[in-house]
C-alpha cells in the first residue's frame, strides 16, 4: 500500500496537486500503522526469545518495561544461560508479559524484578512488585483474565502457580514448572 501510495502520489503531481496533500496524509498513516506492526509483532514474539533464549529475553523484556514505564525492573537469571523447551520457554516468557502488565495496570508500583531460576528439573520464576499489594479477593476473582491466563499457561507447562500479597509491600507471583533440557531440532 505504502509503494502504490507513492506511485499515486508521483502520478498525480502534475495533473492533480490539490490531492498530494491526501496522499501525502494516507502515506504518513501507512507508515505509522506499519511501524506499529512491527513493534506489536516484536513484543508478542521478540526475535530475542528465539536467537538468544529465555533468559535474554527476560531481560530485555524488563529494559523495554523499565523504559516505557519508568518502573525500576531488576533481573537476578540463575543459570545465565537457561535452557528449556521451546514451548515452555514461549509460556513462561507470556507470564513475564502478563505479570509486568498486571504491575502497570493495578500495582502503583515503582520497583519491580524478575527471577528466574533453575534448579534441577523445575525452573521458578518469580515476579514481584513494591506496590499496592494484591488482595485475596482479587486472586480468587474469576475476572482477573491477566491471573487466570498465567494460571493456565503454567499448568499447560505441567506447572503451578502462586499469588501473594501485602497490602502496601507488594505482590508476588511464583511459578514452578518442570523443565526437561532444551530439545533439540
Amino acid at each position: 500500500m505504502n509503494m502504490e501510495l507513492s506511485v499515486l502520489k508521483r502520478e498525480i503531481s502534475q495533473t492533480a496537486p490539490a490531492l498530494v496533500k491526501k496522499v501525502d496524509a494516507m502515506i504518513l498513516s501507512t507508515r505509522a500503522t506499519i511501524s506499529n506492526l512491527k513493534k506489536l509483532s516484536t513484543q508478542l514474539r521478540p526475535s530475542v526469545l528465539d536467537d538468544l533464549g529465555l533468559a535474554e529475553a527476560c531481560k530485555w523484556q524488563a529494559k523495554e518495561f523499565s523504559a516505557q514505564y519508568n518502573i525500576k525492573c531488576n533481573t537476578y537469571i540463575q543459570p545465565s544461560d537457561i535452557s528449556v523447551p521451546q514451548y515452555q520457554s514461549v509460556q513462561i516468557f507470556r507470564i513475564v508479559q502478563e505479570a509486568l502488565t498486571n504491575i502497570i495496570r493495578h500495582a502503583s508500583a515503582s520497583e519491580s524484578e524478575i527471577s528466574l531460576i533453575k534448579e534441577k528439573r523445575s525452573l521458578i520464576l518469580k515476579v514481584k512488585d513494591n506496590g499496592v499489594g494484591i488482595t485475596k479477593e482479587k486472586i480468587n476473582d474469576p475476572h482477573s483474565f491477566g491471573l487466570l491466563g498465567m494460571t493456565e499457561r503454567a499448568k499447560s507447562c505441567g506447572g503451578g502457580v502462586l499469588i501473594r500479597g501485602e497490602k502496601g509491600k507488594g505482590t508476588e507471583i511464583i511459578i514452578e514448572i518442570p523443565v526437561k533440557e532444551k530439545e533439540e531440532i
